[in-house]
C-alpha cells in the first residue's frame, strides 16, 4: 500500500531515511525539510513545493524532481544546490546536442 500524502504541510519535517517509495507528494510542502537519504523511487512529486529541502543522497531521479513546483535552495541527490545543478543539466543538454 502507498501513502497518499496529497496536499499535506510537511514543511520543515525530518524524513531522513523515510521509505516515501511509491507516495503521492501531489501538492505536498515539502519545503525546508530534511529528505537526507530519503527513498522516493516512484513517488509523484507533481507541484510539490521542495523549495530548501535537503535531498542529498535521496533516491529521486530528475524527471520526478522536475515535477515539482519548486526546488529553489533546495539541495539535490547529489549534494548541489539546485541552481548549481539545474546550469549542470542545462550545460549537459547542451553537449549532448553538440555529440
Amino acid at each position: 500500500m502507498t501513502a497518499n500524502l496529497r496536499g499535506a504541510d510537511l514543511s520543515d519535517a525530518v524524513l531522513e531515511g523515510a521509505n516515501l517509495r511509491g507516495a503521492d507528494l501531489s501538492d505536498v510542502d515539502l519545503g525546508d525539510a530534511f529528505l537526507f537519504e530519503a527513498d522516493l523511487s516512484g513517488a509523484v512529486l507533481d507541484q510539490a513545493d521542495l523549495s530548501g529541502a535537503n535531498l542529498v543522497h535521496a533516491e529521486a531521479t530528475s524527471e520526478q524532481l522536475e515535477q515539482a513546483k519548486s526546488l529553489k535552495d533546495a539541495y539535490m541527490p547529489n549534494g548541489q544546490n539546485y541552481e548549481d545543478w539545474l546550469k549542470d543539466k542545462k550545460a549537459q543538454g547542451k553537449a549532448e546536442k553538440n555529440e
